[in-house]
């Protein structure tokens, strides 16, 4: 009994990280109830798992090099027009925080990690990537806790 909940939880687990499917969908479709599947969610912060797994860091970067291209190009035009530029204080803060994500890994680089590891385990020795996944999950769940440090 114990084995078969293991087995639905990390099911669960997969589709809720790796899918956009909803909790509900989840739940149908592991055949366990919604109540249960909130459970699992809110214990192993999965939603923190699933929303690292979208945002990756490239991404943010790259938004946060075109705020600061934008932000550069509005200082630039207000030398030129002799007024005094108010964000200075801004571009420094985008700058630093650019920084920040580039020299740190982060919880998607963690888990775009784990999942590629895990794939490659799974095609190798399926029983022991079934045995590998718990420790994946409480690796990732000390990532996410320190922020990925």
């Amino acid at each position: 009994m114990a084995q078969r909940k293991d087995k639905e939880r990390e099911l669960a687990k997969a589709l809720f990280i790796e899918t956009d499917k909803t909790q509900k969908e989840i739940a149908a479709l592991v055949a366990v109830t919604e109540k249960t599947m909130t459970g699992w969610v809110a214990a192993g912060k999965w939603d923190v798992l699933r929303a690292g797994r979208m945002a990756t860091t490239t991404q943010t970067v790259a938004t946060l090099q075109t705020m600061l291209q934008l932000r550069s190009e509005e200082m630039l035009a207000d030398m030129r027009g002799g007024g005094t530029t108010k964000f200075g204080d801004e571009l420094l803060k985008i700058s630093m925080t650019i920084e920040k994500l580039q020299g740190a890994t982060s919880i998607t680089t963690y888990i775009q990690v784990c999942q590629e590891f895990m794939g490659f385990v799974g095609s190798k020795e399926p029983q022991f990537r079934g045995k590998l996944a718990d420790y994946q999950s409480q690796f990732l769940n000390l990532k996410a806790g320190s922020n990925g440090k």
